[in-house]
């Protein structure tokens, strides 16, 4: 497995013009690959390195921003994801997102009838489906169904559901790392 300082090492190489944000061990680590001036470390900001770098991204449209984030600074600010991904998937102007005309009219046709919800259908007759699983359009469908046919009624769950998915995704945390001695183990046991 990698450290930290090696992960660090390798995405220097790839970085050009793009801003860092990095705070406590991440960003003295990032300092000793070399001093450049798109570096922000907010050292003793604990847990608002996330914020920082919003603010920045926000600020700053014409460059992107990458933030060095160790585990413990982000659990200090969990609720920081959510502003980031309301940011990233444009909660505040969200129906300036264009619409997806094939998609939104399978919705139109879900909420027509039972058969059309649970078949994806395409068409009011329910003869064409889409190529999603129904579970995919069920919430838009529903949504639809509640609020009207409307471009916030079919974005707001979408939108909903992937701030769920970061949530849960930090909450569930990173997943468990087989040792390659376990592995050999496994396999020796099998022979």
């Amino acid at each position: 497995m990698m450290q930290r300082h090696q992960c660090l090492a390798v995405l220097a190489r790839h970085i050009t013009d793009e801003i860092v944000v990095a705070t406590y061990s991440s960003a003295f680590e990032w300092l000793e690959l070399g001093e450049r001036s798109l570096n922000y470390f907010s050292v003793g900001a604990m847990g608002l390195d996330s914020s920082h770098a919003l603010g920045l991204a926000l600020g700053r449209p014409d460059r992107r921003v990458i933030c060095l984030q160790g585990d413990g600074s982000l659990l200090m600010n969990l609720g920081a994801l959510v502003t980031i991904a309301a940011g990233v998937l444009r909660l505040i102007a969200l129906e300036t997102v264009p619409q997806d005309l094939y998609y939104d009219a399978a919705v139109r046709s879900m909420t027509l009838s039972l058969h059309n919800f649970f078949f994806v259908s395409y068409d009011p007759g329910g003869l064409i489906t889409v190529d999603k699983p129904p579970l995919g359009l069920w919430l838009q469908t529903v949504s639809a169904a509640i609020f009207g046919f409307h471009p916030l009624s079919l974005l707001v769950p979408e939108a909903l559901c992937a701030v769920a998915a970061a949530c849960i995704s930090v909450i569930q945390g990173p997943p468990p790392v087989v040792s390659s001695q376990r592995l050999s183990g496994l396999n020796a046991t099998r022979h």
